[in-house]
């Protein structure tokens, strides 16, 4: 009878040094590589968001401020509100102004020489920022409906 050889103890068994890998661990080598990868997608996922979140948060005030310096700069002796888009510059982004008379109590006086304006940049697919000031004209504004 022949004696088993040192690099292979028992007949018909493979030793542990051989080449190759038993199906346990290919298995758990794809679900640590699944695992790694899925995490990976949710972090690319979260940084495209938070990349459109602060693009936004960029854009909105700079085109609110634009706006509002278009509607107070008008030819015309009447401030209007209204709404409309900003062109293919800033395609998705849309703007809606509203002006109202705001009394003027602390001022004296109860007219219309202080106005409020309320203006809402906001973009398509989510992301809306408003600013709202307070404008003195004095008596010589009228304020116009859209």
């Amino acid at each position: 009878m022949r004696e088993p050889s040192p690099t292979n103890p028992r007949p018909g068994r493979r030793s542990l040094s051989a080449g190759g890998f038993s199906l346990l661990e290919v298995l758990v080598a794809l679900v640590l590589v699944a695992v790694v990868l899925v995490s990976v997608y949710r972090l690319y996922a979260q940084s495209i968001l938070m990349d459109r979140i602060a693009s936004f948060d960029t854009v909105a005030p700079q085109l609110a401020r634009l706006k509002l310096a278009e509607l107070e700069r008008s030819d015309s002796a009447e401030l209007r509100g209204g709404e409309g888009d900003f062109g293919k510059d800033f395609p998705g982004y849309t703007w809606r102004a509203n002006v109202e008379a705001s009394g003027a109590e602390a001022l004296g006086s109860p007219g219309r020489d202080l106005m409020r304006i309320d203006l809402s940049v906001a973009l398509e697919g989510g992301g809306l920022f408003t600013l709202r000031t307070y404008r003195y004209y004095g008596s010589d504004v009228d304020i116009a409906t859209p």
